[in-house]
């Protein structure tokens, strides 16, 4: 504790000072830990970098820990599920607030919430009014917007009138506006299994949702109920990429057929995918529905999905690269050891000095039959 309090100029001295030494430390190694000491007579500060499997998962982490208890705090789980299979489907994605922290941690935990996708459009954590035709643009995009009365207005919204494809949200309100033909396709646009995954993730929901503005939000067990629900999210996404994989590869889904069809095709042609393709299908009960196959459709003409596929591609060439060489390596050693094998039986039937003048060219081997000796020592 100080003995007396500071001036301002003292204070403003000794914080530049603080502030230039936090600048200059390094950034531990993951799982290590930096100390900064203050002062003598005050606790030295401890820096804790946890550990975690590359750059881009301790990325993502730390993303999720900052943005994702504002957005389950403001929005239920199904509505975030929503949201997160409209852009699934890439349509464009406005979310309104009056306040701008909110506005930016929201539309940053939505695209990351998106892994293993990786989010193929613009993202505008605040869009200015005077651009608003780059929501008219034909590419997805996901943005956010301020206004001072997205809480004082009922059913406001920032657009002049409602635009086709773009789904706004409201995060003040709750409420979420879409254009009239989007409303008939709302129910298309949710995720696959969506219901069974809201009925799984709604306990650990309540225990945000709506408590937001309590003084020591996030508590320890709501930023673990939120570390739960962004990890079953991610597995649910990733199920839905490994289902469109195994159907693009089994020619479950195909372009020129009715839904119908594609559905029967479905269940005839399950028998000759392999069983990670029947693990990831058999993870959605209900695959032969329409409007999942629907969803799977769209899904495909993603870039998104394109972009996994690529990914998924080159690192099924990489391990197929990597267990080739590991073949030939392994039969290399095979031969050698065949060759070392080979060697000690001959040490055993011929002795070690043989088996020298074998390997250095010398030894001829034995006669399969014995020598005849003949009359004063001729050999026949």
């Amino acid at each position: 504790m100080l003995e007396k309090p500071l001036g301002m100029l003292d204070f403003v001295e000794i914080f530049q000072d603080v502030m230039g030494r936090l600048k200059a430390m390094e950034v531990p190694p993951m799982g290590g830990w930096s100390r900064m000491v203050l002062s003598q007579k005050v606790t030295h500060l401890a820096f804790h970098r946890p550990h975690s499997a590359s750059l881009a998962v301790e990325r993502r982490h730390l993303l999720l820990e900052y943005a994702a208890p504002t957005l389950f705090g403001l929005l239920s789980v199904d509505q975030v599920l929503f949201l997160l299979g409209c852009l699934c489907c890439e349509r464009k994605v406005l979310v309104v607030s009056d306040h701008v922290n909110i506005v930016s941690s929201c539309v940053l935990a939505l695209i990351t919430l998106l892994h293993p996708l990786q989010w193929a459009g613009p993202v505008i954590t605040v869009l200015p009014p005077r651009l608003d035709e780059l929501l008219e643009a034909p590419v997805p995009l996901i943005a956010g917007r301020v206004s001072i009365n997205s809480a004082s207005i009922k059913n406001f919204s920032t657009l002049e009138r409602p635009m086709r494809d773009v789904i706004e949200m409201n995060m003040d309100q709750h409420a979420l506006h879409m254009h009239d033909e989007d409303l008939v396709t709302y129910h298309e646009l949710k995720l696959p299994e969506c219901d069974e995954l809201v009925h799984e993730l709604e306990p650990f929901s309540a225990q945000l949702f709506g408590k937001h503005r309590d003084p020591d939000f996030p508590t320890v067990k709501q930023d673990e109920a939120c570390k739960i629900m962004c990890a079953r999210i991610h597995r649910h996404i990733e199920s839905i990429c490994l289902l469109a994989m195994a159907e693009k590869e089994c020619g479950m889904v195909s372009g020129d057929a009715s839904p119908r069809k594609r559905s029967d095709r479905a269940e005839s042609e399950t028998s000759s995918c392999s069983s990670s393709s029947r693990s990831s299908i058999a993870h959605f009960g209900r695959r032969s529905c329409p409007m999942i196959v629907e969803y799977i459709l769209r899904f495909q003409e993603t870039q998104m999905f394109s972009m996994f596929a690529l990914q998924a591609q080159d690192a099924q060439n990489e391990r197929d690269e990597l267990d080739a060489e590991h073949d030939d390596s392994y039969s290399e050693y095979g031969e050698h050891e065949d060759e070392d094998n080979s060697d000690d039986v001959d040490e055993e039937a011929y002795g070690v000095d043989a088996c020298r003048n074998f390997k250095s060219g010398n030894f001829k081997g034995r006669s399969a039959e014995p020598e005849a000796i003949g009359v004063n020592g001729v050999t026949y």
